[in-house]
């Protein structure tokens, strides 16, 4: 069921879309949004999960999320992304592995450029 429809059937209202910049982060299995989006959105955990971070394991809760990728006309409903710490930084969300699996990821360290196609 999308979303939508879960937090209507709830009867809690859909909240207002957040915009601002995702990282591509490839050593990062699932996708995560930042702690202050998780509270402005007003969205509940929907479970746990243990994380290997580069601080050591971490268990983190998980959230549903609807990410719409603008530049690309491309949506995606996840049943549960990780919430994470990005404070201090102007990002919003990590794209993880879950979303690059559907995706041709170049990079080219020479020139400094990357694409992205879905």
């Amino acid at each position: 069921m999308a979303l939508a429809k879960q937090l209507t059937a709830a009867g809690t209202p859909v909240p207002a879309p957040v915009t601002g910049w995702a990282l591509i982060d490839t050593g990062a299995t699932r996708s995560a949004i930042d702690k202050q989006v998780v509270g402005k959105l007003g969205l509940n955990p929907v479970g746990l999960v243990l994380l290997g971070t580069a601080g050591g394991p971490s268990e983190q809760p998980l959230y549903p999320l609807k990410l719409v990728l603008q530049q690309l006309n491309y949506t995606i409903e996840f049943e549960s992304v990780t919430g994470c710490d990005l404070h201090g930084t102007d990002l919003i969300m990590l794209i993880g592995r879950d979303v690059l699996r559907a995706c041709l990821l170049v990079y080219d360290g020479v020139s400094g450029q990357y694409s992205l196609a879905i």
